[in-house]
């Protein structure tokens, strides 16, 4: 999706690929760390577009903005088609973080070609869902590094 396309983005996403790595760790390590890498660069890339500058236009304002957030909703929707976690605990968390991680980039755009307060406090309710969706991912993800240090002996 364009900054520029008026189209919703789709509210339904492909499924997940089939489990390709057999521990809950290694899944981590190996297929979440660059995509969740991707996702933490999108968010600031977001957040730097998003600081008021007296200096630029309304409309590069704008159109940097657009610019972040569809990064960030390419790869939210990436994020959706890794192989499946070897946890059902993991790959449920996993969703939903990039579940809210697109509805937020999705909201962004909307902002960004509305302008207006409506999709402004959408966007914000979709800051804290995405927030609220990380913690949870964050506590599955520390239960399983937490025993996958004490079955290794660290």
């Amino acid at each position: 999706m364009g900054c520029g396309s008026s189209a919703a983005a789709p509210t339904t996403t492909p499924a997940p690929k089939p489990a390709s790595v057999a521990t809950p760790l290694a899944w981590l390590t190996n297929e979440a760390k660059p995509a969740n890498k991707r996702l933490n660069q999108d968010q600031a890339a977001v957040l730097a577009a998003s600081q008021t500058n007296a200096k630029i236009s309304t409309g590069t304002f704008f159109a940097h903005l657009a610019s972040a957030c569809t990064a960030m909703l390419g790869h939210a929707r990436q994020a959706h088609r890794l192989p499946k976690a070897p946890s059902t605990s993991l790959a449920s968390a996993w969703q939903a973080m990039a579940t809210a991680t697109a509805t937020y980039a999705s909201d962004c755009l909307a902002v960004t070609r509305t302008h207006s307060t409506t999709s402004l406090d959408a966007w914000n309710a979709s800051l804290t869902s995405m927030n609220t969706a990380n913690v949870a991912l964050n506590s599955v993800v520390t239960a399983i590094r937490s025993a996958g240090s004490s079955t290794s002996g660290g």
